[in-house]
């Protein structure tokens, strides 16, 4: 795998730094996605996203991630952050992963973590031939105060220390713009295949959220459960689901050709198994 970090600026002209990688044997043009850190998170994800990067590049993708402002490497403050500056801050680097000459622009999909995936709903790309959609909050105006503890202040800076020893400082404007982006209908209205990948004992955001999500969908789409009850999905069985649904997407064949049918449709409904769920 061939690595190096990139960079460009969001609409305040604060920088945003990001990697981009491929495999070594590849030049590109290539199918590529593009990972969205949750809240509070960085390019890395507590790992997860290292090891999504290492799996996808070895099936012969590339993965551009970053960090969102105020987070990781990049510039800025998170106090100052919304989630309606994230949703243009994706689409600064939806626009700028593009530009990169390793990226086959007709092949691209996009994979989010916790409100990462959140910023993707609310931004609804267009031309967009994919996406993985992990440990959603599909109502995160319920978990915020929970996360923020007894550091929540809805009339003015929310504070929490986190595991890793740094201090995450949100505004209240945060709760309010929060409040605006309504998740179960803007899902009801992406029209791109959907894979919901949940562990099923999720301790901070229950898997409830993502059956909820899927149900609504569009088709294709599938729900993954994973056995265990961190926020962070890291069952072996998850970098396989990945191999699949971007293979099946982004490189197979007939990766261009996938329908949509509206969840009226009987054929759009979920067949439950017991940690896989289809739409078809």
């Amino acid at each position: 795998m061939i690595e190096s970090q990139v960079f460009t600026t969001n609409h305040e002209g604060q920088r945003l730094v990001g990697l981009a990688a491929r495999p070594e044997h590849l030049e590109g043009p290539l199918p590529t996605v593009l990972l969205v850190h949750g809240f509070f998170g960085t390019k890395e994800e507590r790992g997860l996203f290292d090891a999504v990067t290492r799996a996808l590049t070895g099936n012969g993708l590339a993965v551009i991630r970053f960090d969102f402002s105020g987070c990781g490497e990049s510039e800025g403050r998170y106090v100052d952050t919304s989630p309606t500056k994230m949703v243009a801050e994706l689409g600064v680097m939806l626009a700028f992963t593009r530009t990169l000459p390793e990226v086959d622009t007709g092949r691209l999909g996009l994979l989010g973590h916790c409100m990462g995936v959140n910023t993707i709903l609310a931004l609804a790309p267009e031309h967009i031939r994919c996406a993985v959609l992990m440990a959603t909050p599909a109502r995160p105006l319920e978990y915020l105060p929970a996360f923020m503890g007894e550091g929540y202040n809805p009339r003015g800076v929310s504070s929490r220390h986190t595991s890793l020893g740094t201090r995450c400082d949100i505004g209240p404007h945060f709760f309010t713009d929060a409040a605006g982006h309504g998740m179960v209908e803007r899902m009801r209205r992406w029209h791109v295949p959907a894979l919901f990948i949940h562990n099923a004992e999720d301790a901070t955001v229950p898997s409830d959220d993502s059956r909820l999500l899927h149900e609504v969908a569009l088709a294709p789409k599938e729900l993954l459960l994973l056995p265990g009850s961190s926020h962070t999905p890291r069952h072996p069985s998850l970098y396989e689901a990945l191999v699949r649904w971007y293979g099946q997407f982004l490189t197979s064949p007939d990766s261009g050709r996938a329908s949509l049918a509206r969840p009226e449709d009987p054929s759009a409904s979920p067949l439950e198994f017991p940690r896989r769920a289809h739409g078809v």
